[in-house]
């Protein structure tokens, strides 16, 4: 066993240390790797001197040209190399590397370089082709753009509109993050989009249950809501997500209402784009965005029902090229569709090996993992970035149900707001369960137009985290406490809620 409190290893040219890292109620940070030589990246990102890995996870550390790197605890201080860092030339000073299998730190379950032809190194160099790819698909759609001939504008293809496909634990929001990545290091500025209700994914989709898609361009609005999704004089990054609550993270609980979703998403990102196109002869930013492209993740079902959902994505958001991770199956079923077809292009690329099947106890944690950064937790317990106490009769709470579920309407009177959803008003909502606030504007729109699919396809303007409940005397009394991700008074009284219990216990 090493008797050092780091691990110094070498990788050669086109090698991948594959890192999994174990849950921590104590911190989400533990364990930390300093590059000591040459370079290397995760998903596509390019480490830094020091770089904090986050716990419950699996990490795949790539380089092209071989590095040199130090694993060690995150609370050890590396600091600047030079001959006064005693940490870095303690681990220059061992002639030889510490042998991976027989080093034990906190927070490392397991540690291995795959082997150079082996399918994890073969992975990341079909990404970087397929990237390639990409690129070609972005240059022409600039070209195009920039053209004042409406007639070759026409004649060019499009930009690339990318979805991910495959199972679950395939490698989709690794492969979405890598693709991403590369196109961010040459000055691209995709839109990235996630339909998958059961993954969280931090500064995406923040917490299960929800559609989300997120502008990377400077030179735009806040996606806040669907009307304010669209191109601005402003300056600087866009920060907030477009995001659609399905309320649950089973699909099979209401196919039906994800489908819709599903279309007002492309509707959003449709009218997004439209504008772009309308500004990119004199806006740098809105040509970016919109030669860039999207990258999206497909929901994980991929079953003969799933494999229908996919070719609904595939028409509602005009995608053009598919990209199927290790399901023989369900690549061939595409193929077949789109073989006649050349405005989609269907490319399949083989898991990698060092994608690992998530425990669910893995699972949990990554989930919380998420939740603490949106909610502004730094350790289990904490209470979070804000705490906004609301009495119960101030609050309008509404349950979105599929229709065979039924139940008290609203408004009063309609029988059905949807072919798929119901609308059903509580009485007040559960412990540690995570509810999507309605923006004001469809809030608004609710209460004087009476227009349900305000409420059950409009965006939300964020979640909160129900803290605790406390009764009060009489009808109608108590008050909900609930953890906000930021200060100052909530954007509307309007609570979403829907079937599927989306939980996270802050502990």
């Amino acid at each position: 066993m090493s008797a050092f409190k780091s691990v110094k290893l070498t990788l050669l040219p086109s090698s991948e240390l594959r890192l999994s890292l174990s849950a921590s109620s104590v911190s989400s940070q533990i364990l930390s790797v300093t590059v000591l030589s040459g370079s290397a990246e995760i998903f596509g990102t390019e480490l830094g001197l020091t770089t904090k890995l986050p716990t419950s996870s699996n990490l795949p550390i790539f380089t092209y040209y071989g590095c040199q790197l130090l694993i060690h605890p995150s609370e050890v201080e590396v600091g600047e190399p030079g001959p006064e860092n005693e940490i870095i030339q303690d681990a220059l000073s061992r002639e030889d590397d510490d042998d991976i299998d027989e080093v034990e730190l906190e927070g490392l379950e397991d540690a291995y370089i795959a082997a150079k032809d082996g399918d994890s190194v073969i992975t990341s160099i079909n990404i970087v082709n397929t990237h390639a790819q990409l690129e070609v698909m972005r240059d022409t759609a600039r070209r195009s753009l920039m053209s004042t001939n409406e007639a070759a504008k026409e004649e060019v293809n499009p930009s690339p509109r990318v979805l991910i496909v495959g199972d679950t634990d395939s490698g989709k929001a690794s492969l979405m993050k890598t693709l991403t990545s590369y196109a961010l290091k040459i000055g691209r500025q995709p839109l990235v989009c996630s339909i998958n209700p059961k993954r969280a994914i931090g500064g995406l989709s923040n917490v299960e249950g929800c559609l989300s898609a997120r502008s990377l361009s400077g030179g735009f609005k806040d996606a806040a809501y669907v009307d304010s999704f669209e191109v601005s004089s402003a300056s600087g990054p866009g920060t907030s997500p477009l995001t659609f609550f399905y309320g649950s993270t089973d699909l099979k609980k209401n196919e039906g209402f994800y489908k819709e979703l599903v279309e007002r998403m492309g509707e959003s990102l449709a009218k997004r784009e439209r504008a772009c196109e309308e500004k990119a002869v004199t806006s740098p930013h809105a040509l970016n965005e919109a030669s860039s492209g999207l990258i999206c993740m497909a929901s994980e079902r991929v079953d003969a029902a799933g494999v229908k959902l996919h070719l609904h994505t595939i028409e509602k958001l005009r995608i053009n090229v598919v990209i199927v991770l290790g399901h023989d199956s369900v690549y061939n079923k595409l193929s077949k569709k789109f073989a006649d077809q050349d405005k989609v292009k269907v490319i399949k690329l083989p898991k990698s090996g060092g994608v690992m099947k998530k425990e669910a106890a893995v699972r949990s944690a990554s989930v919380s993992r998420c939740a603490r950064s949106y909610f502004g937790v730094d350790k289990a317990g904490a209470p979070g970035r804000s705490i906004v106490t609301k009495p119960l009769m101030d609050l309008d709470i509404i349950k979105m149900e599929s229709v065979a579920v039924g139940g008290t309407m609203l408004p009063v009177g309609q029988a059905e707001v949807s072919t798929n959803v119901n609308l059903k008003k509580l009485d007040s909502l559960t412990q540690n369960s995570i509810v999507g606030i309605c923006h004001p504007k469809a809030a608004a729109e609710y209460n004087e137009l009476g227009s349900a699919e305000s409420i059950y396809k409009g965006s939300i303007a964020g979640f909160l985290h129900v803290k605790s409940l406390t009764e009060g005397d009489g009808e109608g009394g108590g008050n909900i406490v609930f953890m906000s991700p930021c200060e100052g008074t909530l954007p509307s009284n309007m609570i979403v809620t829907g079937e599927g219990s989306l939980t996270w216990v802050n502990g």
